[in-house]
């Protein structure tokens, strides 16, 4: 049987427009191509998890409009558990809206939060209600929902993996007593942290030993822009980093994908080398797709043994 994997956090419809140039003000550009696609940071964390194989289910929260019933009705279909996604009178679902120039490799984004902002500790309570084998806080939630997780399931001994912004890893400090299995950030937000600009291997470890002082996990995830995947385990650090058939460096994708597929693989089987391996691969592979594709187990198992990688599946 699958773990259960609780997915916490924001979802949202996207929409993701291309075009050869931004127009300037009343100014009309044809667009060359748009996808409209159901996700959000929580969503798309939960679709990774599970077509990697774990049981997903989603605690999150929409507004009682049509891209609510489109969202949810998306989760199940892809064997998504929404019960606990609540329905909220107040707000409209969230949206995303990309705008991604011909040239340049990172989009323009505007977010609505709408009902996911309003996400209270009474959604997870709910949500931890139905036993999961762990939980996933992913990227974007709010940090008073981030650490009230942690603290529940400190109290049942669920064990947790976090992708965390500057703001949770601030309010995570004053948890006394919890233990996080992994803490997963990026370089940016791991120096705003520390103070300390995450440039090589050396800044990398002294910025994890630094957060290791005030914050205890298990192991310690940093994503280091093209330079890989930078892992601390308390006793040793490795440097995981994948490159591609024309041996371009990974970054870090749009949808989540990364972080969620590393928190469910090393949930799963408990290796973190392995776990971040798994995860920039995937991430590699969902970029490498028309619009965002997460890729299957299958898909990245053919990837390490097309490419002699030395990660197991």
């Amino acid at each position: 049987m699958a773990k259960k994997l609780l997915v916490i956090g924001d979802v949202a419809i996207e929409m993701l427009m291309k075009f050869k140039r931004l127009p300037g003000l009343g100014e009309v550009c044809d667009e060359e191509q748009y996808l409209f696609l159901p996700g959000g940071p929580a969503g798309n964390a939960a679709l990774a998890a599970t077509f990697l194989g774990a049981d997903a289910f989603l605690c999150s929260r929409v507004g009682k409009d049509g891209n609510a019933s489109r969202l949810t009705q998306f989760f199940s279909d892809n064997g998504i558990n929404v019960d606990a996604v609540a329905s909220d009178d107040g707000s409209q679902t969230g949206m995303i809206v990309s705008f991604c120039e011909s040239g340049y490799a990172e989009p323009r984004t505007v977010r609505y939060r709408g009902a996911s902002a309003k996400m209270a500790a009474e959604d997870v309570d709910k949500a931890i209600g139905f036993k999961p084998d762990a939980v996933f806080v992913s990227a974007e939630t709010d940090g008073y929902v981030a650490i009230h997780t942690l603290e529940k399931c400190d109290t049942f001994g669920i064990p947790v993996c976090m992708d965390l912004s500057e703001e949770t890893l601030l309010r995570a400090v004053s948890v006394k007593g919890a233990s996080l299995k992994a803490l997963y950030t990026t370089d940016d937000t791991a120096e705003q942290f520390t103070s300390m600009p995450v440039r090589d291997v050396e800044t990398a470890l002294k910025c994890c030993l630094t957060i290791a002082q005030k914050i205890a996990a298990d192991v310690y995830v940093i994503r280091m822009k093209n330079r890989g995947l930078f892992l601390y385990d308390g006793r040793t650090y490795s440097i995981i980093f994948v490159t591609d058939a024309a041996d371009k460096a990974i970054t870090l994708g749009y949808v989540n994908v990364e972080s969620a597929v590393f928190a469910a693989e090393y949930m799963l089987h408990e290796g973190a080398k392995d776990a971040c391996g798994y995860a920039a691969i995937a991430d590699l592979l969902a970029r490498e797709g028309k619009g965002f594709r997460i890729p299957t187990r299958e898909q990245v198992a053919a990837y390490i043994q097309k490419n002699e990688l030395p990660f197991s599946v």
